[in-house]
């Protein structure tokens, strides 16, 4: 080869290794047709009953929160059921709970930043503004107790209960309140014709009523069953038109101005597992789902607990709404112990404005309990 033709070599070289570059490779594809060096679509996938919609999108991360409870029965299931199917996760929100000895611990819990929210009752925060706390109810789901006032096999008839021992958790709590609304219910002077005893939570009182400890308790269909089984009775509270308020969402307004897209998913939360546990009405799986949840969390066969949590799905509400009138007559009786509570105003210590924002919003429409 002559030396003259090597420029026109290099440059038909050039070229070609130029063309080489720039032509498109063909890839091998897999079953589907990707590319084989691409990632996987991934594929659909069935998600378990209540679970939340696999094509939602992520929201913040808005960290951890602490809610404090102090009832243990069914009528927390919203709360286990938000947790259990991450319903709290789906919009940011990490939530850890705990047991408390009562409604005060609770309050000052929330008071002390060590719990951020509570999940008691109107009566809690009513208390708390009383004695000058900041607690305030951000939203409920049952405004009428579900349960039964039990008696010994020796009272027959209302006025059989005076001058009888009436167990109670603690003097200002939920059930001591229970109890008062009930034996008025009954006809009776709920200040004067009972004594009140403080003989431990809602499992506790069936036992105490049955070793005789005490003549009387307003408890659970699930405890009421167990003081059934061994010679006890009494009378429906739901037939009695007995109202109640003891698992709402309560909450600081300091926390409430502070962290309101907190606020806000926990409120979400809770409502998607009223919606879930409401749904079990119409939907097996997820009716099974929710009683296994509560069972586990409650450690007691899933038959024991079954009348009372489907009697939670008919009354609870989704939509978190308050009813006034009952919160009116339940505040009454907290007025009877807490004579201060009068003269705090009930919209002052409701607050509304997150329910209303979401529903506003079509959220609670969303969700089609």
């Amino acid at each position: 080869m002559s030396v003259g033709r090597l420029p026109s070599l290099f440059v038909a070289l050039a070229v070609l290794s130029l063309l080489a570059c720039g032509s498109p490779r063909p890839q091998s594809t897999g079953a589907a047709g990707a590319p084989s060096g691409a990632a996987p679509a991934a594929a659909p996938s069935a998600s378990a009953p209540g679970a939340p919609p696999s094509a939602a999108p992520t929201a913040q991360d808005l960290g951890s929160v602490v809610v404090g409870r102090a009832a243990a029965r069914a009528t927390v299931a919203p709360l286990w059921i938000a947790q259990e199917l991450g319903y709290f996760q789906k919009y940011g929100l990490s939530v850890e709970e705990t047991l408390m000895r009562s409604n005060s611990a609770i309050e000052a819990g929330m008071l002390s930043n060590e719990l951020q929210f509570g999940f008691s009752g109107i009566a809690s925060a009513l208390s708390s503004r009383a004695s000058g706390g900041e607690t305030e109810w951000a939203g409920g789901y049952l405004d009428k107790a579900i349960g039964e006032m039990e008696v010994r096999p020796d009272i027959q008839q209302p006025s059989d209960l005076r001058g009888r021992r009436v167990g109670v958790q603690s003097i200002g709590g939920t059930i001591h309140l229970r109890a008062l609304l009930t034996v008025q219910k009954l006809g009776l002077d709920p200040e004067h014709d009972v004594q009140y005893v403080v003989a431990g939570d809602d499992p506790t009182l069936a036992q105490s009523l049955v070793a005789g400890a005490i003549d009387a308790a307003p408890i659970s269909p699930t405890s009421a069953a167990v003081a059934r089984a061994n010679g006890m009775h009494g009378w429906d509270l739901s037939d009695l038109n007995v109202p109640e308020s003891s698992v709402s969402v309560l909450v600081t307004k300091t926390y409430a101005r502070e962290h309101p897209e907190q606020v806000e998913a926990f409120i979400k939360g809770i409502a998607e597992g009223v919606a879930f546990l409401k749904q079990g009405q119409t939907d097996p799986a997820k009716r099974a789902r929710s009683l296994q949840i509560v069972a586990e969390r409650l450690r007691v066969p899933e038959e024991k607990v079954a009348p009372e949590l489907d009697k939670i799905a008919q009354l609870a509400r989704a939509d978190l709404a308050p009813d006034m009138e009952i919160m009116r007559e339940y505040r009454d009786m907290v007025a009877h112990l807490t004579p201060a509570v009068e003269q705090i105003p009930l919209d002052d210590v409701i607050d509304t404005s997150f329910i209303d924002k979401l529903k506003r919003e079509g959220f609670f429409d969303s969700l089609n309990p």
